[in-house]
């Protein structure tokens, strides 16, 4: 029974009990939190968009810099090319000059273009100057160019 009295009070007590009144103070300290606040969300808007600015002007400037980037590659690749084929034909010049100077083309060439024969044992004239190779006197002169003419079949 002592219970159902405790319980009797608590629920007198709950009957009676009135809230107590909150008051609302609408002085100068309110003004100065809501002008504080304020004052915080304008400089965390300038902060978050002097941020966002930063980091898009970082972002135009990586992506310039990857596109000249990507240019010097596309650059690099055309001259790599022209490199390449530089070099083929550089090649094809190099086996072209050894056939070219292959003997025995050049032989089959005089034969054939220009029908260039072997010079017969008489048709071959040796001569010799003396210890000098320099031609000094008008008798050697004048020997040396009867043989030219003689060989080129022009007359003085």
């Amino acid at each position: 029974m002592a219970e159902a009295a405790r319980k009797l009070e608590y629920l007198e007590d709950y009957e009676n009990y009135t809230e107590p009144e909150i008051k609302v103070h609408n002085n100068s300290q309110n003004n100065i939190n809501s002008k504080y606040i304020r004052r915080r969300k304008v400089f965390l808007k300038i902060v978050y968009s002097s941020f966002l600015f930063v980091l898009l002007a970082s972002a135009i400037f990586i992506l310039s810099n990857y596109t000249k980037i990507t240019a010097l590659n596309v650059e690099i690749r055309k001259l790599d090319a022209k490199i390449e084929q530089v070099e083929k034909e550089q090649m094809n010049l190099r086996a072209e000059i050894e056939k070219i100077k292959s003997e025995r083309d050049i032989v089959h060439e005089a034969r054939t273009k220009l029908g260039m024969v072997y010079p017969d044992k008489s048709q071959i004239v040796y001569f010799t100057l003396e210890e000098s190779d320099e031609v000094n006197t008008d008798k050697e002169k004048n020997f040396i160019a009867s043989i030219f003419s003689t060989l080129t079949g022009s007359s003085k």
